[in-house]
């Protein structure tokens, strides 16, 4: 598509050119006096047709060229934006219809010219023109196509949140009965024995008195009495003798 733009900015900007150069109603003579040299600049008419004093076929060749790049341009500018391509289906339709009513028109002028000079360049015009509509056809055909495949991609994507979108409705339950656990049956290997002390008997009991009665009094204890010493307790003394 780029390529086919392109091509039509360069015939716009030919027939530009060629109407400016060889086929405008603009001319310029010098003279040379010592010591100054003169120049005068003629317009005198068009030789786009056969009447050169009607300047309607040079303005519209300048219509043509400007309107041509300026399309282009705006084509090649856009391209790379999300709707570019539909853009560019539309620049093309315009570029069919532009250029063949260029077309169409300068071939007229150029076979009413016949016996006129310049009709070499009259004839670059047609055919610059007609080269134009060729590839804004191309173009077209291109844009159009890549229209279609941009559908049909937008089909696939569009169906990718509906598939996402199905499994977020579902409970947790019907999702994992959608992929149930392998089956382990065919399993040779036995299954690993438990860890120590899973399933064996109790632990040994715990220590002396440790929820139980309280343990026994040592030996001798509580002991008995002491035994007073002798004598105890000591009788009163007997009074002195001379009381």
């Amino acid at each position: 598509m780029g390529l086919c733009v392109i091509i039509i900015i360069a015939c716009s900007i030919a027939i530009l050119a060629i109407n400016r150069q060889h086929l405008s109603d603009v001319s310029y003579q010098c003279y040379y006096v010592w010591p100054y040299t003169t120049c005068y600049t003629y317009y005198w008419g068009c030789m786009a047709s056969e009447d050169f004093e009607d300047s309607t076929p040079c303005s519209y060749m300048y219509a043509v060229g400007s309107i041509g790049i300026f399309s282009g341009l705006m084509t090649l500018a856009l391209m790379g934006c999300p709707g570019g391509v539909i853009g560019n289906s539309v620049a093309a339709v315009f570029h069919v219809i532009w250029f063949a009513v260029a077309g169409s028109y300068f071939t007229d002028k150029y076979n009413d010219a016949h016996n006129l000079p310049l009709g070499n360049w009259r004839h670059a015009i047609m055919a610059l023109c007609w080269t134009a509509l060729s590839f804004a056809g191309v173009q077209l055909l291109v844009s159009v196509f890549a229209c279609v495949k941009m559908r049909d991609r937008g089909g696939d994507y569009e169906e990718r949140p509906n598939k996402h979108n199905h499994h977020e409705h579902q409970s947790h339950a019907q999702m994992t009965d959608q992929h149930p656990p392998p089956n382990m049956a065919p399993n040779p290997y036995p299954a690993p024995p438990p860890p120590a002390g899973y399933g064996y008997p109790a632990p040994p009991p715990p220590p002396a008195a440790y929820g139980y009665g309280a343990p026994p009094p040592p030996a001798g204890y509580p002991y008995a009495a002491a035994p007073p010493p002798a004598g105890y307790p000591y009788a009163a003394p007997p009074p002195p003798a001379n009381l």
